[in-house]
């Protein structure tokens, strides 16, 4: 188990999920998540009946919900075989691809275009998550949005830490040793416009903290957000 230091900087429940496994979250339960829960905010953004790509679908916990529950059609990507195919039930098709190679962005587009394109904590992954952002784009239908989600480098505790002269990679959170890109809210916000896609909607999952300071942090997203989800619809006059 991680110690007690480790825990205080990343979210638990996000922590529980990559614990019995990184990419698996078998008993994911919507209506049991806080209501600023990043996977809830997430999900309230993609429209009932929605024709979806998920990039990172994992075991397809979030496709499960979206199928099932909002009945959306849902394509998942993933370079991960051994746990992606569990999502395959809940999906129409499934690509088995890594987004950093541009060989894979033309079977995408085969089944393009999407309602929809989901990329919940995917993008700081990835080794150029701003060409992945205009490829999404590239796969919109006029008027689609894209939803994405990421870790906020800017989150208060973070803050606190590099204060100490602190920066340890870890297994999970913000600081995942796996994570090539950082962001902050105002990061998103610009490369999401970059990309050609204009910002409409944003969340903010806090990972629970200092109760006492949440009505002031509140007034300042950027440090108040342990994780943001932005939606983001494709802008028409923009040529990428």
């Amino acid at each position: 188990m991680p110690n007690s230091q480790h825990l205080k900087y990343i979210d638990y429940n996000h922590y529980m999920q990559r614990r019995y496994g990184k990419y698996d979250w078998e008993n994911f339960d919507y209506d049991r998540l806080a209501k600023n829960h990043i996977d809830r905010l997430t999900l309230d953004m993609i429209p009932a009946r929605s024709r979806v790509l998920e990039l990172g679908c994992a075991t397809g916990y979030h496709s499960r919900y979206l199928t099932k529950v909002k009945r959306c059609t849902v394509i998942g990507v993933d370079a991960e075989k051994k746990v992606t195919l569990k999502a395959t039930a809940s999906l129409e098709r499934l690509i088995i691809a890594n987004l950093d190679d541009q060989k894979t962005w033309p079977k995408i587009k085969q089944f393009a275009p999407y309602d929809v394109v989901l990329a919940s904590n995917l993008i700081e992954h990835l080794l150029n998550p701003w060409l992945t952002l205009k490829n999404i784009r590239a796969v919109l239908k006029p008027g689609g949005h894209a939803v994405i989600a990421v870790p906020n480098i800017a989150f208060w505790r973070s803050r606190l830490r590099l204060l100490q002269g602190k920066w340890e990679y870890a297994e999970y959170g913000i600081f995942d040793r796996t994570h090539t890109k950082f962001f902050t809210l105002f990061s998103l916000r610009q490369s999401l416009i970059e990309a050609g896609l204009k910002p409409v909607t944003e969340g903010y999952d806090p990972a629970g903290g200092a109760k006492w300071l949440t009505p002031i942090l509140k007034l300042f997203p950027n440090a108040y957000a342990h994780q943001i989800v932005i939606k983001a619809v494709k802008n028409k006059n923009v040529r990428t």
